[in-house]
């Protein structure tokens, strides 16, 4: 069984999020760079969901 590991990073420098750095630029400029792994989750949009991400449960309950 494998697994794919994702990763982002959110560049605090130029305050933009980037999905296809490699982690030796995270390493060369420690305290630049927040990196997220992916849960492999994804959201009803199938967009893929990120430790740190903010994410909204609603729990419906129908009483009859």
């Amino acid at each position: 069984m494998s697994r794919n590991f994702n990763f982002r990073a959110w560049d605090k420098k130029n305050k933009e999020m980037d999905y296809d750095m490699y982690m030796d630029t995270w390493l060369k400029y420690p305290g630049q760079y927040t990196v997220m792994q992916s849960t492999g989750l994804f959201d009803k949009n199938s967009t893929e969901i990120y430790e740190a991400d903010i994410v909204e449960w609603v729990n419906v309950v129908t009483q009859q």
